[in-house]
């Protein structure tokens, strides 16, 4: 079963306590305060950072006004489920147990706009809204789906019941929920004419910021009762979701002001490419093949203005940009008779891996950093929004050792973390065995419950 469906049937966050976020009072105000820009009744109009092009062609940010703009919508009939019906499929799977639904739920599909390296993009993704009896503002998810593929068909508005059971499911529980595609993904319409840029930070980031804002804007096109609150979100990712619900929450002071998060789910993340890489490139593991996937798309991303054969042997880096556009497949499917380092990586690679100089390699160096969470230099800070991190001790693909490394420097910082570390758990086990802590975690967060201190965990069995 994939982790993404794995997530939706236990539904992270839903709660039978959510009616108490409703944002009457100042309890669920943003974190991460300060000087935010202009967050008046136009909205921001000017993000406030400056892009890190790592040696490619400058560009600057498009103004703000159209971001999130609707170009499409219609409703996704097949999974607009009424209350009963949901609970009946959670049955027949034999699990009525986890989960009542409390709400009919409306699930659409979106295409809207965002923008990618300062030109506006079209991007989809699905929304779901509950259906209230009353006009009421409800909490807001932001879903970030783990990897699911590359390429168009392997969206999740594509219609598959991976791609849409998560958003139902939360929405059933009154939560109004915005699920991007992520850019190069498109699931409906138009094809996407671009790779999917998998963990790059900014093209992530700013694509799922821009779905929070379509999601209010399809609500107020629809006359919803439910008013999703963007003063009031949770991010959740697991595995490629985990990094983009950081990177999400890294970016929002600067490109979303209104947008305030009040927790963060990251599980199983990556959250320092650099670090990865000096480990898959040095160790036989699930990161030797998986970093090639984001040496690849980072590089489509910036420009292609560096010689992949410089990190890549001449096979992968011919075969990997050609296959990856439309595999719904992981790598080892992907790229076969792969037996370790030296049938990936170029000798000049992997000397710098070993060497730990990778940083310093122009502009692969560059590359990883800017994707990493506190390594990025184009924002520069970290985000004070409460942050739940996952990660287990066997984990291979999403390396354990620098993501609770972060987390302390989190911590040193300021930033109230609680760290989980699965021990002798992988990368799947540790985000599945660990699902019952996040409900009552995001219960909290989203009902104001403070948090003002670390709590890094060692690593321990995960048996809640």
């Amino acid at each position: 079963m994939r982790l993404s469906l794995v997530f939706a049937v236990a539904c992270v966050a839903c709660s039978s306590d959510v009616e108490k976020a409703s944002v009457d009072s100042d309890e669920t105000s943003p974190q991460d305060t300060g000087d935010t820009g202009d967050t008046g009744d136009s909205g921001p109009q000017i993000a406030t950072f400056t892009p890190t092009t790592c040696g490619a062609e400058p560009y600057a940010l498009l103004p703000l006004d159209q971001m999130g703009e609707l170009v499409e919508h219609e409703q996704d009939v097949g999974f607009s489920l009424p209350a009963a019906a949901i609970d009946a499929l959670l049955d027949s799977q034999g699990l009525g147990d986890l989960l009542e639904a409390r709400y009919d739920v409306e699930l659409h599909k979106v295409r809207h706009l965002t923008q990618d390296r300062g030109q506006l993009v079209e991007t989809t993704g699905y929304v779901a809204f509950p259906v209230l009896d009353a006009p009421a503002e409800v909490p807001t998810m932001l879903w970030l789906h783990p990897t699911m593929g590359f390429g168009d068909a392997c969206a999740p508005s594509s219609g598959s019941i991976e791609g849409a059971a998560f958003p139902v499911l939360a929405a059933t529980q009154g939560y109004a929920v915005a699920a991007p595609d992520y850019l190069g993904m498109n699931g409906w319409g138009a094809p996407s004419d671009r790779l999917h840029p998998w963990v790059v930070g900014e093209p992530t980031a700013l694509a799922s910021l821009d779905s929070l804002r379509a999601t209010a804007r399809l609500a107020e096109t629809l006359g919803t009762a439910a008013t999703p609150d963007l003063s009031t979100v949770v991010a959740f990712g697991a595995s490629q979701g985990g990094h983009a619900a950081l990177m999400a929450d890294l970016y929002a002071r600067d490109y979303a002001p209104e947008v305030g998060f009040v927790g963060v789910v990251a599980s199983i993340p990556v959250t320092d490419l650099v670090a990865l890489a000096e480990f898959g490139m040095t160790t036989t593991s699930e990161a030797s093949l998986g970093l090639a996937g984001g040496v690849v798309t980072g590089w489509d991303w910036y420009g292609r203005t560096a010689e992949l054969t410089d990190v890549l042997t001449p096979a992968v880096a011919e075969l990997l940009p050609e296959v990856l556009g439309d595999a719904c497949s992981d790598f080892g499917e992907l790229v076969p008779g792969i037996d370790s380092p030296d049938d990936i990586y170029t000798e000049a690679a992997l000397q710098a891996g070993a060497d730990g100089t990778l940083l310093e390699w122009s502009p692969w160096g560059c590359y990883l950093a800017e994707s990493s969470l506190l390594r990025n230099t184009a924002i520069g800070r970290p985000s004070m929004t409460p942050k739940l991190v996952v990660t287990g001790s066997e984990d291979t693909l999403a390396w354990s050792p620098p993501v609770r490394s972060d987390a302390e420097a989190l911590c040193d910082a300021g930033v109230p973390v609680e760290l989980i570390e699965c021990e002798g758990l992988g990368h799947v086990d540790a985000a599945v065995q660990t699902l019952p802590i996040y409900l009552e975690w995001a219960q909290d967060r989203i009902a104001g419950v403070p948090v003002d201190e670390c709590t890094l965990n060692e690593p321990a069995p995960c048996e809640f």
